[in-house]
């Protein structure tokens, strides 16, 4: 039987990594300040050899003595002699001889398997590089924590020849119970209702709990106009922390959370829906159909809970007014036919409302006359017949006068709106062609939010119609949950697929979003997009959607 070790002196830590990468080297540093203060450990690095000292015997020196050994990878690291062929063959050494524990730190995405040291058990979990986290932080404290499993193996006496760190299962108890007490997080809660509502017309309010550095629901709604509410609408809380729960091994866990909503002045007047927040990464948006009952300044309470427990909240406003009436059709041309002396009245004529050039639009197409009421004359052939007044307006003798009729009947306002359509059109015309290479782009954007919005619908069925099951894309569109513009599976230049996985005993689903043209001038997009209901989304370069064995990279990261 191992007896427990009872020396307190603290283990020596070496760094074995390229200048490029002090940055992250000295983040690293930071997180195992608290495993220093303790007195587990006492960190070496050549930073620290002083003037006069010979560099190569200092690291040679504290290398030998060191019971555990960073190798901090990176491209930078691979391409230096020294730390490539120098350092880490005499950490490797060490480690197969029991000497010390060796562990590679993947800082940056690298081609790293083919090293010797790539049957050694890596750091962060997974081997997923520091650099593609979503937060950093996160990783920095996973790499503590491993190295914080090995000092707890060697202080209990449970010290092997294996190079491989321990796992969190077999880790002791004070170990995971010191996991626990790190994950917790900050998060802002965001919400948004429109500013005008409109009185018994239905209104979204979409809520969103993100990380302090992300955009959030700013970000979704700038892409997309789906909701009905602007980026302008949302409001922010304070962030506030929220502890997720831990597995066995020490693993962070989602955390299952409730968003209420108090509206007096709403049917229906309160509401409350769950809410599932990863440890890393947005939640999905949270929707909540409204109706206003009544005129004037309007208020929602937005309220956050974990169980009984108030989180944060925030206040919502807005002003409902009744429909506004159809606006009332106007002529848009009144000109005498009859009187080739008098003059038209300019402040009658025109845009008399030169806002509203949708109504005025179907209006001058009344008031023209029409294809069979025109005389169009044959300049060859000679007409002896009396001009119809309304034949005046085209007839050769005519046209001149008539035409500056026209122009002088149009209000100067009138003008300006006709002059600033065609502008328009033609900077749409332009901007469609100038924009062409940024298309895919957008068509990217819609269809991240498109499998953001699947997962959310596909915990919205589980939720409120059927526990047992997820649901295929027709039948998420047959309920409500989705839009019915996914009808036909295609949306923004991107095809979308949702599969039911059968055979397990917890239900789950794949859904993929690939481009309808992947490749040339046509492109519909660039990538191709994987989720399911973990809640992550992962991309691929191209035509081709990952999958649950490969799923590609994660968003954000």
């Amino acid at each position: 039987m191992k007896q427990e070790n009872t020396d307190t002196r603290p283990y020596l830590l070496f760094y074995s990594y390229s200048h490029k990468d002090e940055e992250l080297r000295n983040l690293l540093d930071k997180q195992l300040i608290v495993l220093r203060r303790s007195g587990m450990i006492k960190e070496w690095h050549d930073r620290k050899i002083l003037p006069g000292e010979e560099w190569d015997k200092q690291i040679s020196k504290y290398l030998d003595a060191a019971k555990i050994i960073l190798l901090l990878i990176s491209s930078d690291f691979l391409a230096s002699e020294y730390c490539y062929d120098i350092e880490a063959k005499r950490a490797l050494e060490r480690s197969e001889n029991g000497d010390a524990y060796l562990i590679p730190i993947i800082l940056r995405p690298v081609v790293w398997e083919l090293t010797p040291f790539s049957k050694i058990q890596a750091l962060p979990k997974n081997a997923l590089p520091v650099k593609q986290w979503d937060d950093p932080d996160l990783a920095f404290v996973n790499i503590c924590e491993g190295i914080l499993a090995v000092i707890m193996s060697l202080k209990s006496g449970n010290e092997s020849s294996s190079p491989a760190v321990k796992s969190f299962k077999s880790s002791p108890e004070p170990l995971r119970k010191a996991a626990a007490q790190t994950y917790s997080r900050k998060r802002v809660l965001d919400a948004a209702l429109p500013d005008r509502v409109a009185v018994e017309k239905a209104v979204t309010l979409v809520a969103l709990l993100r990380r302090q550095d992300s955009e959030g629901l700013r970000k979704i709604l700038k892409v997309n106009d789906h909701y009905g509410v602007g980026e302008e609408d949302v409001c922010s809380t304070n962030a506030f922390p929220l502890d997720f729960p831990v597995d066995s091994e020490g693993e962070p866990q989602p955390l299952d959370l409730a968003i209420k909503i108090e509206s007096p002045d709403f049917e229906p007047k309160t509401q409350t829906k769950n809410i599932r927040i990863l440890p890393r990464g947005d939640s999905e948006p949270r929707i909540f159909l409204l109706t206003p009952k009544r005129e004037g300044d309007l208020f929602v309470n937005v309220e956050l809970y974990q169980d009984n427990l108030l989180l944060t909240g925030c206040l919502l406003e807005t002003k409902a007014s009744q429909t506004e009436s159809e606006t009332q059709s106007v002529n848009l041309i009144s000109v005498p036919l009859k009187s080739e002396d008098k003059k038209p009245d300019t402040k009658n004529a025109a845009f008399q409302n030169a806002t509203d050039f949708e109504t005025s639009k179907q209006t001058r197409l009344e008031t023209y006359p029409s294809p069979s009421q025109i005389f169009i004359p044959n300049p060859s052939q000679s007409y002896s017949r009396e001009i119809a007044p309304t034949e005046r307006l085209i007839s050769p003798k005519s046209s001149f006068k008539s035409l500056s009729r026209i122009a002088a009947a149009f209000s100067f306002f009138g003008f300006l709106t006709i002059l600033a359509a065609g502008l328009i059109i033609y900077n749409s015309t332009s901007y469609n062609i100038s924009s062409n290479s940024n298309s895919s782009l957008s068509n990217d954007d819609s269809a991240i939010f498109t499998l953001r919005m699947i997962n959310s619908a596909q915990a919205e069925h589980r939720s409120s119609i059927n526990s047992e099951k997820f649901a295929s894309l027709k039948e998420l569109i047959d309920s409500g949950l989705v839009h019915n513009n996914l009808s036909d599976g295609e949306k923004s230049g991107y095809k979308f697929n949702v599969q039911i996985l059968p055979g397990t005993d917890a239900p789950r689903y794949d859904a993929t979003a690939e481009p309808v043209e992947a490749e040339g001038a046509d492109s519909t997009g660039s990538r191709s997009f994987y989720t399911n209901e973990g809640g992550d989304i992962f991309y691929t370069p191209g035509g081709k959607a990952g999958s649950r064995d490969n799923p590609g990279i994660r968003l954000g990261e």
